[in-house]
């Protein structure tokens, strides 16, 4: 018996329906989950990157000489403007307890707090370049307001 190949590749109907149903899965359902889980590591990220900041502050603050340093800052300004662009477009979450979870994230706050310290550190040494200054203007020259500056 000769099968053509147009038969081969048919499927019946609930087997139709199935496969219908599961590619409604992928692109509906699935990605939408583990948005909390992004917006944590992106969070981490931003994290990281307030610390970074900070020790290079503290290290100018201290006396030592960091090669480009106005070029670092500039670059890990721009990096944390795209981690908060990513992190306003994402989803926020839905449960009480993630929302909480992110909010009360101590990682994230640290790092804010020393990158505000280091920053005051570094004003109150008198090692604050007119570069280093303009690099740090970049956190100011957001397109619209981030979550926690004003926006929701």
């Amino acid at each position: 018996m000769k099968i053509s190949s147009q038969t081969q590749f048919t499927l019946s109907p609930v087997p139709r329906a199935t496969a219908f149903f599961v590619f409604l899965m992928t692109l509906f359902i699935l990605p939408s989950c583990g948005k909390e889980d992004h917006l944590a590591a992106n969070m981490e990220k931003q994290a990281a990157t307030y610390q970074e900041l900070a020790e290079m502050m503290n290290q100018l603050s201290e006396g030592n000489d960091v090669p480009s340093a106005a070029d670092k800052v500039s670059e890990l300004v721009v990096q944390m403007m795209t981690l908060k662009k990513e992190s306003n477009s994402m989803a926020k979450p839905e449960d009480d307890v993630a929302l909480e979870a992110l909010q009360n994230n101590k990682s994230y706050s640290e790092a804010v707090s020393a990158f505000f310290a280091a920053q005051k550190k570094l004003i109150q040494s008198g090692k604050m370049t007119a570069e280093i200054f303009a690099a740090l203007q970049g956190f100011h020259k957001a397109p619209e307001p981030l979550v926690g500056e004003g926006r929701n």
